[in-house]
């Protein structure tokens, strides 16, 4: 990973004051207005004071890994000091503790201390919160690409392969003609191999002129922006594993791509060359099922995916654990898009957009990849597993309305347990939306 020192690594790694303060005396924030809804960089710290002492810090952290690092860093080096000290830490004074930040994220150790220094002002000013901006470039958040763009043109405009459906020839066209704007290398830009982007090319636009891809001026040598190894693992992880062909090729591509673009500031479809923000959920729906299912509440994808990371190590990005109150609720969603339907769904009104019977063989297809494991299984799971055989062949003595939806309205702690135990979140989200929609 370009730039990421083991300094940086190991501070990027340390989440010892990750989290929120149930009580805190100041809280800084830096860029969470709800104008910059997911646009920006956000940090937010608390702080616990005593007789002018900081006794306690936590910071929460929308960003790229130099940015966790030079919060993790500075929570250490304030907790413990006197208010006035804290107020005289500076960026540069942050860099040098880092070992040095690349040029290009020099901003980073700016964020950390700018909501540092809100949160001071919070605890001074004896206000619930201090808000503040960072305006690291101007970004544009419209659409990079246009029908009119010309390798996309070109790409659309190649004769088609009957295999490729027309919408991932859509999708991947947009890919290859905003990675080809960049000074970074077409495979490169892309996350992918070049025996990849060779693949990619030679199934969906067999017939484009490859020179179309040349650089216009010098070589492209720059290096992309630095990927997220745990975003990428986390993506990586919703490729399923039983796809063949074309449709487990396309999965690895879309997931690899995310994660490479998710490094890029501003909207994660803007990064992608998409004309428009529902393109990446339906490509999402189409290649990474499992992980649309996840994000059932459909919160904003590049924010979801850090949101993932974080929980996973056991921080947290989130004022609420309810969305819905949260005053941060729009910096995770978007207004404009039409909500999915398991918000919109509601069995008290209508069935419609409801499956219960297809979400039912689904978690019991996930609950199968545990207890079919022996070292996972008990003499419970045993006889549960009997119980599904009846259910699989109907009139080989199985009960008399007993399907999966039975089964899982009956034995739903049991279920929950298992997906907890072995950290299913996928599973565990698919088996509350059976709760609410169906039991």
């Amino acid at each position: 990973m370009i730039g990421y020192t083991e300094t940086i690594l190991k501070y990027a790694d340390d989440d010892s004051h990750v989290g929120t303060l149930d009580r805190a005396d100041g809280v800084g924030e830096v860029g969470l207005g709800a104008e910059e809804a997911g646009r920006r960089l956000a940090v937010r710290f608390a702080l616990q004071v005593e007789a002018a002492q900081i006794k306690q810090v936590r910071y929460q952290v929308f960003g790229c890994g130099f940015t966790l690092a030079a919060c993790a860093a500075l929570a250490q080096q304030v907790e413990g000091k006197s208010l006035k000290q804290a107020a005289e830490l500076d960026a540069q004074t942050l860099d040098r503790e880092l070992g040095g930040l690349p040029t290009d994220r020099s901003y980073c150790a700016d964020l950390a201390i700018e909501a540092l220094q809100a949160a001071l002002s919070s605890v001074q000013q004896q206000s619930e919160r201090v808000v503040t901006r960072h305006t690291v470039t101007t970004q544009s958040h419209d659409p990079r690409l246009s029908a009119n763009t010309p390798l996309y043109r070109a790409l659309m405009a190649s004769p088609a392969t009957n295999d490729i459906p027309a919408e991932d020839r859509q999708l991947f066209a947009c890919l290859l003609a905003v990675a080809a704007q960049e000074s970074v290398p077409l495979h490169l830009a892309l996350n992918l191999s070049a025996e990849m982007l060779e693949t990619l090319l030679s199934q969906v636009f067999p017939a484009i002129d490859k020179k179309k891809f040349s650089p216009v001026s010098a070589p492209k040598t720059t290096p992309p922006p630095d990927i997220n190894p745990q975003v990428q693992s986390l993506l990586l992880g919703f490729v399923d594993p039983d796809l063949s062909g074309w449709g487990q090729f396309a999965a690895l591509v879309l997931a690899r791509v995310m994660a490479a673009r998710a490094a890029h500031p501003g909207h994660l479809w803007v990064a992608m060359g998409l004309f428009e923000r529902p393109q990446l959920s339906a490509a999402i729906r189409r290649h990474l099922p499992a992980l649309a299912a996840a994000n059932h509440q459909g919160m904003r994808w590049k924010r979801f995916f850090f949101k993932q990371v974080c929980e996973f190590k056991g921080g947290t990005m989130c004022k609420s654990p309810v969305c819905g109150d949260c005053s941060d609720y729009s910096l995770c969603f978007v207004p404009e898009e039409e909500p999915p339907a398991s918000i919109k769904s509601d069995r008290y009104v209508s069935y419609k957009n409801i499956d219960c019977a297809g979400n039912s063989k689904k978690i019991m297809r996930m609950l199968r990849r545990h207890i079919n494991d022996p070292q996972k299984s008990n003499l419970f799971w045993e006889k549960f597993k009997e119980k599904l055989a009846q259910v699989d062949h109907p009139g080989q003595g199985a009960d008399q309305g007993v399907d999966e939806l039975f089964l899982i309205h009956t034995y739903i702690n049991n279920l929950h347990e298992i997906f907890a135990e072995y950290d299913d979140q996928v599973a565990i989200e698919l088996l509350e939306q059976i709760e609410r929609e169906c039991c």
